[in-house]
């Protein structure tokens, strides 16, 4: 009857709709720090990170921004073995004839920014130290390095012939 009479008919009120409930986000747990980025110096790092377990809906609470950590590592003296030159040939009396020749191996100590100056250390903080770091330039990898040799200062008036 009122659509006869031109009135419309009412509406409701309301209207049913859907909110979706908020929902806060979810991280993992921090991971232990890594090892260090770098044996030894001053400039390593350790780091962490956590990951995103389910992200924020609605008005829930956001995830944090940070999920990795960086921080420096314990500063660690560098250490090395400088193998040094060759001494002349020493001889044990007399001249000329047979004798030896040495060189040192020195244990050196820096903070590996390229800044420290080297100081020459104890030489068992370098007992560590690879062989094979002193020796590879100079193609002996992976054996201990020789220290003494024998040489040979020639007599005055021997003349050898091939």
């Amino acid at each position: 009857m009122k659509a006869s009479i031109g009135l419309e008919t009412p509406r409701p009120l309301s209207e049913p709709c859907s909110v979706e409930c908020p929902l806060d986000c979810r991280i993992s747990s921090w991971t232990s720090w890594s090892s260090c980025s770098r044996t030894c110096g001053l400039t390593g790092m350790m780091k962490r990170s956590r990951r995103v377990l389910r992200a924020a809906r609605g008005f829930g609470r956001p995830c944090p921004s940070q999920l990795q950590q960086s921080k420096p590592c314990t500063p660690m003296p560098c250490y090395h073995l400088q193998l040094g030159d060759w001494s002349s040939c020493q001889l044990n009396g007399g001249d000329c004839g047979e004798g030896g020749s040495v060189r040192e191996l020195t244990c050196l100590s820096h903070n590996g920014s390229g800044d420290d100056p080297v100081k020459k250390v104890e030489q068992s903080l370098c007992e560590e130290v690879p062989w094979r770091e002193v020796m590879g330039a100079l193609g002996e990898e992976g054996r201990q390095p020789e220290l003494k040799k024998s040489c040979i200062v020639s007599c005055p008036g021997n003349t050898f012939s091939l």
